[in-house]
């Protein structure tokens, strides 16, 4: 029957572990990476770039932060919806 579509729970709640595991590598990395880098003026240097940099260093570390923390939570959400999901097939 070419129309039909046939979907596995088990497959489906495998998937969705799948994607709590990356959720959680995502929010892990700002943990791993949280107070371990120098202040950016250490990195940078003393120069004009090098305080243009350091000036910019903070905002942008804390917008990669924001994303991994999001991405984390929306793979999260993706993951339990799929659970739902799988529990509530017919």
């Amino acid at each position: 029957m070419a129309n039909q579509l046939n979907v596995s729970p088990g497959a489906i709640l495998t998937t969705s572990t799948e994607f709590t595991d990356v959720g959680d590598t995502a929010r892990r990395i700002v943990t791993d990476v949280e107070g371990k880098l120098p202040p950016p003026e250490d990195i940078a240097g003393h120069d004009e770039y090098g305080e243009a940099f350091a000036k910019q260093f903070g905002p942008a570390l804390l917008g990669a932060n924001r994303l991994l923390t999001d991405v984390g939570g929306g793979l999260d959400k993706t993951g339990a919806d799929l659970k739902f999901t799988a529990a509530h097939l017919p």
